[in-house]
């Protein structure tokens, strides 16, 4: 990670504190009749991510509920939200490598035609 910077710190520590805010107000606003609140407490699971990923996928893998909420959360959200929500999906390296084995080539042929045309397109 690197060394220990206080500042990097009271950044997340007050990170974590506006998520926290945010989603109190975010139930509060709930039961309001303007359904702002679902927002509110998105936007603080997506400050959660970004202050403490790990406690976030710990709560996706725990509670599959709150795993599918933020799923379908990521559809509807900015493009700039949902990258932030994915990082924290705790199946996402599995996907991603799942994904990566449907990619490649199962002619070793094809993969050193593929690598060739790869290196002569970067050496132009």
């Amino acid at each position: 990670m690197g060394a220990w910077r206080p500042v990097g710190l009271l950044v997340r520590v007050l990170l974590v504190v506006l998520a926290l805010l945010l989603f109190v107000v975010g139930i509060v606003t709930m039961i309001t009749p303007i359904p702002f609140g679902l927002f509110l407490i998105v936007v603080s699971f997506t400050l959660l991510t970004i202050a403490v990923p790990g406690l976030v996928r710990f709560w996706r893998r725990r509670w599959s509920w709150l795993d599918r909420l933020l799923d379908r959360a990521t559809a509807r959200l900015p493009a700039w939200l949902a990258r932030r929500l994915r990082r924290s999906d705790p199946d996402r390296s599995a996907r991603e490598a799942s994904r990566n084995t449907r990619d490649q080539p199962k002619n070793p042929a094809i993969a050193e035609d593929r690598a060739a045309l790869a290196r002569h397109i970067l050496m132009r």
